[in-house]
């Protein structure tokens, strides 16, 4: 039996390092993935982004055509909250609650499935003074037959 030296293992760490540094991991964006949540059917939702600006993103989306989502952030930190919705869900019809401080709801649904991957919605606030973004609480996706895939975010945090 032969053994691979050190140095063999050594330089494919370093290029894995290297790898995810200058390619990124995770969701493909530069900004900071402050909450994630991974549902049974394989599909996820990130909440990704920094300083006032926050994008909900889905992956893997499989005939999802709706989605209730609930976003907690510091009130103290995190002011006046604003939601767009994004291209995602086509012809989504899209409802929000902004009326709990420290509380968004945004619930979209579309007439047909969407499968793929891509921007639900974008939260912005006017300020940001914080050092931890918005956190994802209950969260749930609802497919073209109805099947309703729900998961938990971190939910508040101190």
């Amino acid at each position: 039996m032969t053994l691979c030296p050190p140095s063999k293992f050594l330089a494919a760490g370093l290029l894995l390092l290297l790898t995810a540094t200058f390619n990124g991991c995770g969701s493909g964006s530069t900004e900071p993935t402050t909450d994630q949540v991974v549902f049974s059917n394989g599909a996820a939702l990130s909440l990704v982004g920094s300083k006032g600006n926050y994008q909900i993103q889905g992956s893997a989306f499989q005939k999802i055509s709706a989605v209730d989502i609930t976003v907690y952030y510091d009130p103290a930190a995190l002011s006046s909250p604003g939601v767009v919705k994004g291209p995602l869900i086509t012809g989504a019809q899209m409802i929000t609650n902004l009326s709990v401080p420290g509380t968004i709801t945004v619930a979209q649904i579309g007439a047909n499935g969407v499968t793929g991957s891509g921007n639900l919605a974008t939260v912005s606030f006017a300020t940001d003074n914080g050092t931890r973004g918005p956190s994802f609480g209950k969260v749930r996706i609802i497919d073209d037959l109805f099947h309703v895939y729900s998961s938990n975010g971190r939910g508040p945090q101190p």
